[in-house]
């Protein structure tokens, strides 16, 4: 009875274990990046060479279509990339810009390649909005650029969730520290239901759900995501808002900034 009893309790801890090690796998914040490559007559062209470069860490992944024509990259970090599509009797086709942002799932605009020779080519310099019509998930995302030029008050990227429809924050982020995901409330769910992730890696204090296990500045802040609703399977382990942050990597470029940050009580307002 004893042996079958460890054995039971064994068992039981390593599925907590797996199941564990699964959800936070599950976890990232790498993109994905579809599409369909076609004949200007609309036939779908099986076996081109499908190629992504990330345009600031000039990274390259290739892939080929499939019988109907349709390429996917499931796991593309967030950049801006340009796409490359080259087939045999066809020029070759390229678009300039694709913006991917952490966890979006992305449709490339249509690929209508052209009878000619692969030295041909047809560059796209802008393709428009980019659709996410691979999934049904709403949110919104704030990439560097616009973080480096928005003025926030206690520097939290937290307060960066104010920015996103139906999110109502009521924290006050003047002072630092790990608090801050409380009261943070997405389309009317509980503000104890947010789930915070750094670099993939789950942030959240489960001791109440409110509390960030680590911070990071701002302005090492590459992208900041929320997802509000209606968001992929492997978002599992709560209801409210999907908070992702993706912090600074490097590129091929050298980049830096400085701020002087200066309050004075001189300064305020009247009480």
């Amino acid at each position: 009875m004893r042996t079958s009893s460890f054995c039971r309790n064994a068992l039981l801890a390593f599925a907590v274990i797996l199941i564990t090690v699964m959800s936070v796998a599950a976890q990232t914040t790498s993109g994905s990046l579809a599409g369909t490559v076609r004949d200007i007559k609309g036939a779908s062209i099986p076996g081109a060479q499908v190629q992504v470069t990330s345009i600031s860490r000039k990274e390259t992944k290739t892939t080929q279509t499939d019988q109907d024509g349709r390429f996917v990259f499931p796991q593309l970090s967030p950049d801006t990339y340009q796409l490359q599509v080259e087939a045999k009797g066809f020029k070759g086709y390229k678009i300039e810009r694709l913006v991917i942002n952490a966890n979006d799932k992305i449709s490339a605009p249509e690929i209508n390649l052209e009878v000619g020779t692969v030295s041909e080519s047809v560059t796209v310099i802008s393709s428009g909005e980019t659709l996410q019509t691979e999934s049904a998930e709403r949110g919104a995302a704030i990439i560097s650029d616009q973080i480096e030029n928005i003025g926030i008050n206690g520097r939290s990227y937290l307060s960066l969730t104010r920015l996103a429809p139906g999110v109502v924050n009521n924290n006050n982020y003047k002072v630092s520290g790990h608090a801050g995901l409380a009261g943070i409330s997405a389309n009317g769910a509980r503000a104890n239901q947010n789930n915070l992730t750094l670099d993939g890696i789950g942030n959240v204090d489960t001791g109440n759900n409110g509390d960030q296990l680590a911070t990071v500045s701002l302005d090492a802040v590459e992208e900041f995501k929320i997802l509000t609703s209606n968001y992929q399977a492997e978002y599992g382990r709560s209801s409210g808002a999907q908070i992702s942050v993706v912090t600074k990597s490097g590129s091929d470029q050298f980049h830096g900034s400085g701020y002087l940050y200066h309050r004075h009580e001189g300064l305020n307002a009247n009480n």
